[in-house]
């Protein structure tokens, strides 16, 4: 009788692996900016500070916040929203959010300000169209700056629209949220 080997590349339970790096996205981080470049990085450390700039209105600000803080805030990430960004230094605001114009057909878009080695990014950026802030873009884009993918760069790859993505999905619906395969993927980095 043969023996059976099993080996995992990850030390976590997650069905699917959709985080940076893995078999399928191995891609070192590049600086990217608003017009689609760069790569997906994960956030450089477990205490996640995200800035809300004023060209967000009101009701948007509030809703980043209650996004964040219900999704993100059980995982191993620490959740908070200092009153000012910080922009140098070994400090910097780890995820700015901002209203504008996005490439394409997009509505919103995230890319990495500040690489720092290897798979981690000092600074995020994030840019959503106005009028397009839902629980499910904000949760999509803010997954990508922790090194959240799309199905296709996840290993085992999957459609982008597979069920368990949750707001990972390309196209993520107005309600989405984390979900369970997203959480084990953030725990298991951070």
């Amino acid at each position: 009788m043969a023996a059976l080997v099993v080996t995992t590349s990850a030390a976590w339970a997650a069905e699917i692996q959709n985080i940076v790096p893995n078999s399928n996205y191995d891609n070192i981080c590049v600086k990217g900016d608003k017009y689609g470049s760069g790569t997906v990085c994960q956030t450089d450390n477990a205490y996640w500070t995200i800035f809300r700039e004023n060209t967000l209105e009101a009701a948007d600000k509030a809703r980043v916040k209650t996004v964040l803080q219900e999704q993100f805030g059980p995982t191993a990430l620490e959740v908070h929203f200092p009153s000012d960004p910080v922009w140098t230094g070994d400090n910097e605001t780890d995820l700015i959010f901002a209203e504008g114009d996005v490439p394409g057909d997009n509505e919103g878009i995230t890319w990495c300000d500040d690489p720092m080695q290897m798979y981690e990014c000092d600074q995020h950026m994030v840019r959503i169209q106005k009028g397009s802030y839902t629980n499910g873009l904000i949760c999509h884009e803010a997954g990508h700056a922790v090194g959240l993918l799309h199905g296709q760069n996840a290993w085992p790859q999957v459609g982008n629209q597979h069920h368990q993505l949750g707001c990972m999905k390309k196209t993520p619906p107005y309600d989405a949220v984390l979900g369970s395969v997203n959480k084990d993927n953030i725990n298991g980095v951070y």
